[in-house]
């Protein structure tokens, strides 16, 4: 009986550690949220300062119609013999893009505009609504995003020129909050 009566309670403490462990780190990871949020609103409101980052995009192409946009885009890739990475996004039937890829915090989400963390050389199409400064309603051919006024930019700009004379640079402010 003592055996059993143990062996229950060992039981029964597993239980309880397993519960604790678990909420334990309920508890830790409600307390990161909190302090990045706490983070996120000093900088906003208490320092004036929205959390913004200034960058720039080389363009070389933008039309209000995405099959001609994917067909620069595609002829920009072979010229350029640059990568093309549409970042998971395909036309909405409704306008606009859209994806089935699922966030790494465990959502989909609805659009989001390049230049957050995706900075480089490649080929994308985006959305001309999503920057700030932009003429509404244009698929965009992107060749490069990078920190405004980098040489990266200049250089991808001299390269797109080459086959694509009216390309240019774009400067704006890229929102790098929380996008919950």
């Amino acid at each position: 009986m003592v055996s059993k009566g143990s062996c229950s309670l060992r039981q029964g403490n597993s239980r309880i550690s397993n519960f604790v462990q678990y909420h334990g780190y309920q508890f830790i990871m409600r307390g990161l949220l909190i302090i990045s949020a706490f983070c996120l609103l000093t900088q906003s409101f208490i320092l004036g300062q929205d959390p913004v980052i200034d960058k720039g995009f080389v363009i070389i192409y933008s039309s209000k119609n995405y099959g001609s946009a994917y067909n620069m885009a595609i002829r920009a890739q072979e010229e350029l013999g640059v990568e093309l990475d549409l970042r998971g996004y395909y036309e909405n039937e409704t306008g606009g893009l859209k994806t089935d890829q699922v966030c790494g915090c465990g959502q989909l989400h609805e659009y989001v505009a390049r230049g957050r963390w995706d900075d480089g050389t490649y080929i994308s199409i985006e959305i001309s609504d999503r920057y700030i400064g932009f003429s509404k309603g244009y698929y965009i051919v992107m060749l490069d995003s990078a920190p405004k006024g980098s040489d990266e930019l200049t250089n991808a700009l001299a390269k797109a020129k080459e086959f694509y004379p009216d390309a240019y640079i774009k400067n704006t402010s890229v929102y790098i909050g929380c996008m919950h």
